[in-house]
């Protein structure tokens, strides 16, 4: 829908997710589990999520490509902006998710990820688009501060040499609340 609004196109989004779905599920070339709701449901809360999103006035870029290198020890990161945005000479960089809530309550990966866009795009705002998957599916925008450089390239850091050493490395989220090792992580920020 943003790439169609980036054109002046508008799209019964609706009927494309149907689609894709579709697509989705005969390609998939394995069973699927849908959980407590069977296929008939997820199509219908998923058309009704899809059904309420209007795209954000000003759009100049979508799935917009970047290139960032933290540090020259590191490899460089690659990835796309989910939106970048105008309004007036203000550049806004929105990145899109779906929640349970109307707002997210953990924000460390969106954080994370503004930071990335930001180096690659500085940006006077940052915001994420959520996408609540309510009985009432509801789309609200939350502004986002994304990390200090110092703590994205310590994180990526960490992370790179968890990899490269095939150790499990730290990744914030919801699954921290149970984690033992949450106290660390707070700690070192």
């Amino acid at each position: 829908m943003n790439e169609a609004a980036l054109h002046g196109e508008r799209i019964d989004a609706p009927a494309h997710f149907l689609t894709a779905w579709k697509r989705a599920v005969a390609d998939a070339n394995a069973p699927i589990h849908f959980g407590k709701d069977d296929g008939d449901d997820l199509i219908a809360k998923g058309r009704s999520l899809v059904g309420i999103y209007t795209p954000p006035p000003g759009i100049i870029g979508v799935e917009q490509p970047f290139e960032v290198e933290l540090a020259p020890d590191l490899p460089i990161v690659q990835g796309r902006i989910d939106l970048v945005r105008a309004e007036g000479e203000t550049l806004i960089l929105a990145d899109i998710k779906t929640a349970a809530a109307r707002t997210l309550t953990d924000t460390h990966a969106v954080e994370a990820q503004l930071a990335l866009y930001d180096l690659a795009y500085p940006a006077s705002r940052h915001e994420v688009i959520v996408a609540a998957k309510l009985k009432n599916p509801v789309i609200t925008v939350q502004p986002i501060t994304p990390w200090p450089i110092a703590t994205l390239v310590r994180h990526y850091r960490e992370v790179h040499h968890g990899m490269a050493s095939g150790v499990r490395y730290g990744v914030r989220g919801w699954q921290c609340e149970g984690c033992s090792f949450a106290s660390r992580c707070r700690k070192e920020g």
